[in-house]
């Protein structure tokens, strides 16, 4: 037997939007909270949901339905925010549909589709609106389902264009 070839392992922490597996890496996610009592904030592009205090911590919540190109989200007893350390972002989370597991994968059960997981930040966008592709990072090839790895950091930046884009 030849020598084992060892492929890093990553952990996600999986939810549902419109029907399909996201995941962040679980190094990104400071925790998951059930607090749905948000602030909506005036003249904000339709991506952000609003403002919601936690614990004394004020986030800005991003709706990813939105940011992934589906309805707005419709708030129910499933319905859960992902918020995301300090390292990723300044104070945000994310609006999900429904939270999932943990999950893990290894290198060898994720596609990028050729492109690199990790391009600038400041890459080009497609005229109209943020490239909801620079959103994922690949797709991850699980027993009964693929699972859509999204970069954490340009979830913010999506907004940004977003708001650009609604000023134009």
């Amino acid at each position: 037997m030849g020598p084992e070839i060892a492929t890093a392992v990553g952990q996600y922490a999986t939810f549902h939007i419109d029907g399909r597996l996201f995941g962040v890496p679980v190094t990104d996610v400071r925790e998951i909270n059930t607090t749905l009592r948000l602030t909506p904030v005036p003249h904000a592009p339709p991506s952000v949901r609003g403002l919601v205090n936690i614990r004394g911590q004020v986030y800005l919540t991003l709706d990813l339905r939105v940011l992934m190109g589906c309805a707005p989200a419709q708030i129910d007893s499933e319905s859960c925010l992902v918020l995301f350390k300090q390292e990723v972002g300044s104070a945000f989370g994310v609006l999900v549909d429904r939270i999932g597991d943990i999950v893990e994968l290894d290198e060898a059960q994720i596609s990028t589709g050729g492109r690199s997981t990790t391009g600038p930040e400041d890459a080009p966008t497609e005229a109209g609106g943020a490239d909801r592709h620079r959103l994922v990072r690949g797709v991850g090839a699980l027993p009964e389902d693929l699972l859509l790895i999204l970069h954490s950091q340009r979830l913010l930046a999506a907004v940004a264009e977003d708001q650009h884009e609604v000023g134009s």
